[in-house]
């Protein structure tokens, strides 16, 4: 009998919680807001490029050049050796990268 009155009790508990729940989330919302819209003509468009997201150089197709360095250094430190001058870290895309860069580092 004890069991029963928890349970019982628990359940009423309940139901008040949703319907105080669903009496709150019914309030009348205020009248519209007016919020800022800035649209981004080309004029603008500089500003939101030089914005530093990342703290990566800007991505920019360019003609791809190169620079090897002959250490051994893990990812991560070659990765922040690049950032550092400012430049990315290279990654062979396709079958012509790979075989550009076999053809300029392996006579090395």
């Amino acid at each position: 009998m004890l069991l029963y009155k928890t349970v019982i009790s628990s359940f009423v508990a309940a139901v008040l919680l949703v319907l105080s729940i669903a009496v709150a989330s019914e309030s009348p919302e205020p009248n519209e807001t007016k919020t800022d819209v800035k649209s981004y003509s080309p004029g603008d468009v500089k500003d939101v490029n030089n914005f530093p997201v990342n703290g990566l150089p800007p991505l920019a197709y360019s003609s791809k050049k190169y620079t090897f360095h002959f250490e051994l250094v893990s990812f991560f430190q070659a990765w922040n050796r690049c950032r550092a001058m400012g430049k990315r870290l290279a990654s062979i895309e396709n079958y012509q990268d790979h075989m550009a860069y076999r053809e300029a580092v392996c006579k090395y």
